[in-house]
Order: C-alpha cells, then sequence, then structure tokens
C-alpha cells in the first residue's frame, strides 16, 4: 500500500482489511525481553541444553526472585527466536538380543551403587592425560575426581578413600575389567571396606550405562568445547565443570533436578549477573545475539 497513490482507507476498503489490522506493530513484552537476555546467558555456558533443561535452568531463577514461571511452549518459541535450538542428536542403533551378562545391580538409595571409569584427552604443549571419575548411580551426583598424566590403583584407592571421607562408603562399586581396577590393591581396599564389587563383562559397555552417560557428557560438554594448555589448566577446568555438573545443569533422569537438589542442598543460580529489574535497554538490542 506504501507503493500505491491510493490512500490506506481506500486500499483496506478495496482489499477488505481492517485499518487497525494494517496498522497493526507486532510489541514484544517486556518479560519476554528479560526472558530472552536469561536464556542468551544460560545458553552462552551451555550451548548444548534442550528445551527442557533450559525451562529448569529458567524457572529456577524465575522462582527465587518470585517472578511467573514460563512455559515450555514459551521457552522453545524464544529459543527458535533466538536462534538457540540445537540439532536433533542421532538415533542410536537399536541392539538386537538380550545381555548375555548378569542382571546389574539398581541403585536404590543414595550410596548404594557407585561407578567410576575414565577419560582421556590431550593438552596443547603435548601429551595427553587421564580423568577418573566416580559417580553415584542413584543422585548422579560425581563424587569424586582425579586428573592426571597417568593413573595406577594407588591413585584409584586414593581417590576413592578421599570420596568415602566427604560422602561415607558405598555398599557396591560398578567398573570394567580394567588393570586399574582389578588391581589386588584395589580389591584388597574395597574387600577391607567392605564394598562389594560389580565388574561387567568384558565388551560390554552398556552394562554400565550411568558412567558411560556421565563421559559422553563430559565429552560432548567440556573436552571437545576446551583447549587444554597444560595439565594445571585442565585441573582447575575440570573441577570447575564438576561443580557446574552437581549443583546447576538439571538432570532428567531425576526430574530435572540436580544432584544437590536431590540431596537436599540448594541449586546453582547461574547467571547472576543479572538483577531483578529486566534490563534497560531498546528492543533490538535486547535481542540482539
Amino acid at each position: 500500500m506504501a507503493e500505491t497513490p491510493c490512500s490506506q482507507r481506500f486500499a483496506c476498503k478495496v482489499l477488505g482489511l481492517r485499518r487497525n489490522t494494517a496498522r497493526y506493530r507486532p510489541q514484544r513484552q517486556a518479560r519476554d525481553a528479560f526472558l530472552e537476555a536469561l536464556l542468551r546467558e544460560i545458553y552462552a555456558r551451555h550451548p548444548q541444553l534442550g528445551h527442557r533443561k533450559a525451562k529448569a535452568i529458567l524457572n529456577r531463577r524465575l522462582r527465587l526472585e518470585g517472578r511467573p514461571l514460563a512455559g515450555l511452549r514459551l521457552v522453545r518459541r524464544l529459543r527458535r527466536r533466538l536462534c538457540l535450538c540445537v540439532p536433533q542428536p542421532k538415533r542410536k542403533r537399536v541392539r538386537k538380543g538380550l545381555t548375555t551378562g548378569r542382571m546389574p545391580t539398581k541403585a536404590l538409595k543414595p550410596r548404594d551403587v557407585w561407578t567410576w571409569d575414565f577419560l582421556a584427552d590431550i593438552t596443547t604443549v603435548g601429551g595427553t592425560f587421564r580423568i577418573l571419575a566416580l559417580i553415584d548411580e542413584f543422585t548422579k551426583q560425581c563424587v569424586g575426581h582425579y586428573v592426571a598424566r597417568s593413573i595406577n590403583a594407588k591413585d584409584v584407592m586414593r581417590t576413592l578413600a578421599q570420596a568415602i571421607s566427604e560422602h561415607g562408603a558405598p555398599a557396591h562399586i560398578r567398573s570394567d575389567n580394567g588393570s586399574e581396577f582389578i588391581a589386588r590393591t584395589v580389591r584388597d581396599g574395597l574387600a577391607l571396606r567392605g564394598i562389594k564389587t560389580l565388574y561387567i563383562d568384558p565388551g560390554s559397555p552398556w552394562q554400565n550405562g550411568f558412567i558411560e552417560s556421565f563421559n559422553a557428557c563430559a565429552r560432548r560438554e567440556l573436552l571437545d568445547r576446551e583447549q587444554f594448555y597444560t595439565l594445571s589448566e585442565a585441573r582447575v577446568v575440570f573441577a570447575g565443570w564438576i561443580d557446574d555438573y552437581n549443583a546447576y545443569r538439571p538432570h532428567g533422569a531425576i526430574g530435572y533436578l540436580t544432584p544437590h537438589e536431590l540431596m537436599g542442598g540448594t541449586p546453582g543460580l547461574r547467571p547472576s549477573v543479572l538483577t531483578l529489574e529486566a534490563p534497560q535497554t531498546t528492543l533490538p538490542e535486547a535481542t540482539q545475539l
């Protein structure tokens, strides 16, 4: 209508439109601008989160500030508007047939079953390093970790002893048949503490799915995104990620809570740079990526 010589009134009459419809300009609410800024802060730190986990983190902050909670459809709409959507994961190949190994012991309470395994990565200055992670299968909490160039059976028992001093001893511990886990030092130390071992069948990582899920999460969210120059930097960064994993990142397997929340603790409150008031920015600045 702007390029035609006729008036807007006449053009609307010819097209059968109401003038208020032709003059309508969408107005985004101030609350949407605040939620968009909050989502940008969340995805700046965790760009791989899906809409359900992003909603859990967002509502956690809104609940503590006494604001109305955001629904799932609103979060999905804002993510699409800000181009924060992540690609759909590839479908995994479905294994056919029954597992040939024994039925695994299921964790029924905290400190019932722990599991541990290794991760490996490299530093820029040269050389590889290994990460030992110890997970509680019931709470999904990382109760202990150790980062070093090489890790032997004594380092494994030292890490376990520190985790036991902080969280208590588990009833069972699950692992593969790696040389560090079947060493006599480890077996004697576990027997002395009354901890029963659950070794999976060789070549059957699906029998230890909880630690495999943790390894995939650490690889996707940290190791594939960061470049470590030295071993000291890797230790500091991984320790910070573990704190984030335990206190801030929601877990779908436990109702989108954090392990600290499940144990009665207080979740992390990131992003903490936002104030209670909505950001005083214009509309284009509030939606800028």
